[in-house]
């Protein structure tokens, strides 16, 4: 069984004229006869927090000899809105039958036009839209097929059905699946009972849209059987994730404290209580413990004093420790762009010493403070939240310094 996504819809032809068989050799073709060797069917479905709806489009071309009209029937979802059908392009009227046709999901109501005159060649066009309803745990999409029990004076060597399905995810993640599974339903004349048949299909996923295509061929000069259906549903999976760390300052005087903030979501489908350690290189600065309930997030946010650190440069990560059942990890870690220095007062640039372009990075952020457009956390030696005279005063005193 493979999977795929979920339609819904279907063909029927009635023929104003029942039409008479030819005698032949073998193999008879009737006449006159009109034929539809090939059926296109797209669905466009987008699945959001309230629900999920489809756009249908089925395309029908339609080979007509000998018949100078031709009625139509095209069952239809009961909820469908903005249905139209086109005739070569041209807009055909349609009307609601007294009809039903029988299904797996219940009575679907059927539509009724007529092709008048009738051409030899011939393509109609039936779009339609409709909620995809929710049954169990399983979005369904159901398309009705051209059927042994509906159709009447048509012929086919061999009858095609291409099925496509795009599904639209508006929330899901990079690392989650979407379970497919398509089948044939036909009707066991004996029995009366629905067979689910697994019908193969094709899946791909182009970041948040799943396309699911399938091919249904008849047997020889035999109409498609059955009706095609589609569920789907996001497999439950647990994903927690750091999304960035940031750093107040990259220039630390050593023996100073610096706010570091990092924050934490749960991506996945179950609320989770987990660790979260940020380091600086491989020690240990902060640990803490977070709950978050399904889609929240949180920032942690700590000061990390360097007394105990070395001069030098120091890599920052936020690691989120995988949570039960969680196979996707690559989300867990996040790095701070770039590395935080730890060195002596003065030194504005990270260079471990203290020069002219430290005091030219001085000057150029003189007077600002947080917010300002030439602010710069690195020249407020002293972390008053302003670059004044004191953090002047600061790196004359260690003017032409450097680290050990």
């Amino acid at each position: 069984m493979k999977k795929l996504a979920e339609i819904s819809l279907f063909l029927t032809l009635a023929l104003a004229v029942v039409p008479s068989m030819q005698t032949a050799q073998a193999n008879p073709v009737p006449y006159p006869m009109i034929a539809m060797p090939y059926e296109y069917i797209y669905a466009n479905i987008t699945v959001a927090d309230n629900g999920a709806t489809v756009k249908v489009n089925g395309t029908y071309p339609f080979y007509n000899h000998g018949y100078p009209n031709v009625s139509m029937s095209y069952p239809l979802p009961q909820d469908s809105a903005n249905v139209t059908v086109g005739i070569d392009g041209n807009v055909a009227v349609w009307k609601y039958s007294e009809a039903n046709y029988s299904t797996v999901l219940g009575d679907l109501p059927v539509i009724d036009w007529t092709v008048d005159p009738a051409p030899s060649e011939f393509t109609v066009e039936v779009d339609y839209e409709h909620a995809v309803p929710m049954i169990g745990r399983n979005f369904t999409y159901f398309y009705a097929m051209g059927t042994w029990k509906h159709l009447t004076g048509l012929y086919s060597k061999q009858a095609t059905a291409y099925l496509t399905a795009d599904i639209n995810m508006e929330s899901i993640g990079e690392n989650q699946i979407l379970e497919v599974y398509a089948y044939q339903i036909v009707l066991d004349p004996e029995t009366q009972q629905w067979i689910w048949e697994p019908q193969n299909c094709i899946i791909s996923r182009i970041g948040n849209t799943f396309q699911a295509s399938a091919t249904v061929i008849s047997d020889l000069f035999r109409p498609i059987k059955g009706d095609f259906l589609l569920t789907f549903r996001k497999v439950p999976s647990a994903d927690v994730a750091v999304s960035s760390i940031v750093s107040a300052e990259t220039v630390l005087v050593r023996g100073h404290a610096v706010l570091v903030s990092a924050t934490i979501q749960n991506l996945g489908d179950f609320p989770e209580t987990f660790n979260v350690t940020v380091c600086a290189n491989t020690a240990v600065i902060n640990q803490t413990q977070i709950t978050l309930a399904i889609s929240e997030s949180t920032t942690i946010t700590f000061l990390w004093n360097t007394t105990d650190f070395s001069y030098g440069n120091y890599t920052v990560s936020a690691y989120a420790w995988p949570v039960p059942g969680e196979t996707y990890t690559a989300n867990n870690n996040f790095t701070l762009t770039g590395v935080v220095h730890v060195t002596i007062s003065g030194d504005i640039n990270g260079d471990f010493k203290v020069s002219l372009s430290d005091l030219v990075l001085l000057a150029n952020a003189y007077g600002s403070k947080p917010g300002d457009a030439k602010w710069n956390p690195n020249a407020d030696i002293d972390s008053n939240d302003a670059v004044g005279l004191s953090d002047l005063v600061i790196l004359a005193q260690h003017y032409r310094q450097h680290c050990p």
